[in-house]
């Protein structure tokens, strides 16, 4: 029989994460409470086919009827640290949600907390005090509850612990903690915690878990992050949490006396009872390198869910400076564009160059399309199974002139070459810099899930609906994909994507390798090649190739012969 849990606030990090974790289990029903529906978190839950519902959080009733039926309750409050009154506010707003899930009769209800410094120790990090009060709140009305402790996490470091760019790749870890090991852990797991204790409601009733993935020192945090992402460096700023109060951001002084907290009282959080609850909790070193390549990069389970989930993930530094410069030899000193490219215009005066090629062969461009850390990991990718090159791209923007390419799947084009599914992905590889100044990738997360989009003829390209493209976008957010050379994003045959033209001064060539099961082989020849058997070569071959002009076998398509060439494109 299956059951149903409510997120209230699925529009924070963890509460968003919850909701996705739990939305894997096929006999549970997950309904996400937000209140900001433009949060990022929305479109991630809506992609794991939560429903999502809005609500302000200040008419009790109100929430007590969205709660209605409902086998469980994942709380959690959110510090908006703009707002001068945030605690007054996060406290009534939680207070709200208490009164709700006992007048709905919620059976059970997980509550995010923390310590409560001000009454410890006489420090008054607003953040955590106000979590504190609501717990306190929850445990006067005596609700049926189980208390979870969440450090700091790892994601902070890609927001409000961000470190300083102290320029020529060099970057500096603000956090004032000394010596004193620092806890943390991964939103992910959070989220597999929190549906591990609605799983097991008798064991964790009425108890209070202090979770943690790791606990690192700054120093030992900045060595893990300096060998993962190389060359970049990085390293502890000394400072004390007075200084670290003067930065000058609205959460720069609760965030300080949450450290000079954490400094002064054992926070509890307990490692090892964290990895009995859930053994694959994942270190601080785990989650750096889970989507930064390294050669012990692996397609991990977690990796394989957020391919399925988003259809895409970004691996970044998958190729080095070297091989970079390999790829660089063969686009800028051949004469593969200039005997083998044609432009294709976007209908607005600009135009994109394209070359596409059948066959790898054996000059750098092919090594790479079959060196082992691309074909073993777009495998893994489409289920494991063998694939084949379908065909190669190299797409040239240059610097103002370069084109637009429209709103499409690949699969749209593909469909029409005989491929009974979209069992299909491209692997995406910038040799400049992709940003939105020069049209870099944008894609809607998520919108591989929405099926083959009919696609009609535009200025020699092929365009998805657009009054469907409309109505997924609200669905499915536009999402600017930057990108630095070496950088790999793969996505999904279905996963519709556009880029703009370039008006920057500063070009922007990529390559782009598209692969096939083998099980998915065409019904009939085309223009791209049927099943062929794709011969892997190790990794250091590309950077042991001196083939930067012999493109002998790649199977160029001319487009003055071709006459499908108009119904393929580029990125």
């Amino acid at each position: 029989m299956s059951k149903s849990i409510t997120i209230v606030r699925g529009d924070t990090d963890i509460g968003g994460a919850v909701a996705c974790n739990l939305a894997k289990n096929p006999n549970l029903k997950v309904k996400a409470i937000v209140v900001d529906a433009s949060a990022p978190e929305v479109q991630s839950m809506k992609s794991c086919n939560v429903e999502v519902v809005q609500n302000s959080l200040k008419d009790v009733n109100a929430i007590k009827d969205l709660l209605s039926g409902t086998d469980g309750c994942f709380i959690v409050t959110k510090s908006d640290f703009t707002n001068p009154q945030f605690v007054e506010d996060e406290i009534e707003q939680g207070q709200n949600i208490a009164d709700a899930c006992a007048a709905a009769k919620v059976p059970h209800v997980v509550f995010n907390t923390q310590l409560h410094p001000f009454k410890i120790t006489g420090i008054s990090a607003r953040h955590l005090v106000a979590k504190a009060e609501i717990e306190g709140y929850i445990r006067q009305i005596g609700l049926p509850v189980t208390f979870i402790l969440v450090p700091c996490l790892y994601e902070d470091y890609l927001n409000i612990l961000k470190p300083f760019d102290m320029g020529r790749g060099l970057h500096e870890i603000v956090i004032p903690m000394g010596v004193t090991p620092f806890n943390m852990m991964s939103v992910e797991d959070v989220g597999d915690i929190v549906g591990i204790i609605f799983s097991n409601k008798t064991a964790f009733l009425e108890k209070t878990l202090s979770v943690c993935g790791d606990k690192l020192t700054v120093r030992e945090m900045a060595a893990y992050l300096s060998r993962h992402l190389a060359p970049t460096q990085f390293k502890k700023k000394q400072l004390t949490a007075y200084q670290y109060a003067q930065l000058g951001q609205p959460w720069s002084q609760d965030y300080a006396n949450m450290f000079d907290f954490i400094l002064r009282v054992d926070q509890r959080y307990n490692l090892q009872e964290t990895r009995k609850i859930c053994p694959k909790t994942q270190t601080f070193e785990e989650w750096v390198q889970k989507y930064t390549y390294t050669d012990s990069f692996k397609v991990t389970d977690n990796i394989k869910q957020a391919f399925d989930d988003n259809g895409y993930v970004m691996i970044r530094k998958m190729f080095d400076e070297e091989e970079i410069c390999q790829m660089k030899k063969v686009l800028e000193d051949s004469d593969m564009a200039q005997k083998y490219g044609y432009g294709l215009p976007d209908g607005q005066g600009k135009q994109a160059g394209l070359v596409i090629w059948s066959h790898p062969g054996d000059d750098v461009t092919g090594i790479v399309s079959r060196s082992e850390k691309v074909v073993d990991t777009c495998q893994e990718l489409l289920g494991g199974g063998e694939i084949y090159h379908y065909h190669a791209k190299f797409v040239r923007k240059d610097a103002y002139t370069g084109g637009s390419f429209l709103w499409h799947q690949d699969y749209g084009y593909w469909y029409k070459n005989g491929n009974l599914f979209p069992d299909l992905l491209t692997i995406f590889i910038p040799v400049d810099i992709s940003d939105q100044t020069n049209g870099c990738l944008q894609i809607l997360p998520g919108s591989h899930k929405c099926g083959r989009i009919d696609h009609f003829p535009v200025a020699g390209q092929n365009q998805c609906d657009i009054e469907r493209g409309k109505q997924i976008i609200e669905r499915h957010p536009i999402k600017h994909v930057e990108m630095d050379p070496g950088d790999a994003l793969i996505f999904h045959s279905n996963v519709i994507h556009t880029s703009a033209p370039n008006n920057s001064p500063n070009r922007r060539w990529a390559l782009l390798y598209s692969y096939n099961l083998k099980s998915n082989d065409p019904v009939f020849k085309h223009h791209h090649p049927n099943y062929t058997p794709l011969e892997k070569v190790p990794n250091s071959a590309i950077k042991e190739c001196r083939n930067y002009i012999d493109f002998t076998g790649k199977d160029f398509l001319d487009p003055s012969v071709d006459k499908t060439v108009k119904a393929d494109k580029g990125q």
